[in-house]
């Protein structure tokens, strides 16, 4: 018999013993070393949709001030390529940039974020390759491609929800990090309209 797949919604967390005696006490800060990126990020491991319904430069200085990430939507990059830049985008431990697979996509983000460590100083430490089905040929091919042009920059792509498919993202793509979830957001029509899809808790779970 097939185990039973989860969502968030069906599980709780069993609460244990701590020695912490107030929330005020608990820093969620952590400093990240990845596989394969030199760079070094140390934020709060939590990170906005690329959706220009989630993601702008507004909500990106509020999360900011949390440590958060934001992860700007990819059509950001075609304004950042000679527009002004908001000064968000100086605190390089608290924003992606994206993308999609295409050649022109890559390029505009890699122009942009080349403009970026030009006026603020500083390198762009992340960079989001982003499509629907994260298990087609050119995602992997195409990270494995920017790892070769960015390889101090950390590399985040999916998305997937199996292990088949963060194994082939990051042993073949050399992701350093992996987006894992397809069909399970709110918002998300995917599993309505194509039945593609898996729970998410499930997903997490079985992605480590």
């Amino acid at each position: 018999m097939a185990q039973r797949k989860l969502n968030f919604s069906d599980v709780l967390i069993v609460p244990q013993k701590s020695t912490v005696h107030s929330r005020a006490e608990v820093d969620l800060n952590v400093e990240f070393s990845f596989k394969f990126a030199t760079q070094k990020m140390k934020c709060t491991p939590i990170m906005s949709a690329n959706m220009d319904t989630v993601t702008n430069v507004e909500t990106a200085n509020i999360l900011a001030e949390a440590n958060w990430i934001s992860v700007f939507p990819k059509h950001f990059n075609e304004g950042w390529l000679d527009g002004e830049l908001p000064k968000v985008l100086a605190k390089n431990d608290n924003f992606s940039l994206s993308c999609g697979t295409s050649d022109q996509d890559t390029e505009q983000m890699i122009k942009v974020a080349k403009r970026i460590e030009s006026t603020f100083g500083s390198p762009v430490k992340m960079i989001t390759v982003d499509i629907a089905n994260g298990y087609l040929d050119r995602l992997t091919s195409v990270c494995a491609n920017l790892r070769q042009r960015l390889p101090d920059t950390v590399i985040c792509a999916g998305n997937i929800v199996t292990p088949e498919g963060m194994y082939e993202l990051v042993h073949n793509g050399l992701v350093d990090v992996v987006k894992v979830g397809i069909g399970s957001g709110a918002a998300c029509t995917t599993r309505l309209k194509t039945g593609v899809g898996y729970p998410q808790f499930s997903a997490v779970s079985e992605c480590q």
